[in-house]
């Protein structure tokens, strides 16, 4: 029982070792043909696209005070109330908030 224990212990750091010494050589020789992995995410899949800024999406987002999600300027549902502007992600919020 020992014994294979010891065996199933041994064999799991031999191949952890493997594995990081073909990991390291894998990127080296990536990098050494020039198809580096710059900004690549582990396991080979690309990174996600960047994001879009703020004002370049509709600009700045607020919080809608009834269900609390975040809005575009450009794409919500507006109320004045009492000279202050506030947003809301659908009528339905809105006329929540005005009951």
């Amino acid at each position: 029982m020992f014994k294979a224990l010891l065996l199933a212990i041994v064999s799991i750091f031999i191949l952890s070792v493997f594995r990081m010494i073909a990991g390291a050589l894998s990127k080296s020789f990536s990098e050494m043909t020039g198809g580096g992995s710059e900004g690549a995410q582990p396991g080979g899949t690309p990174p996600p696209p960047p994001r879009p800024a703020a004002a370049a999406s509709g600009g700045a987002l607020r919080r809608d005070p009834v269900c609390g999600m975040f809005i575009p300027e450009s794409s919500a549902v507006t109320k004045t109330v009492k000279g202050e502007t506030l947003y809301f992600c659908s009528p339905e919020c809105r006329d929540r908030h005005i009951a």
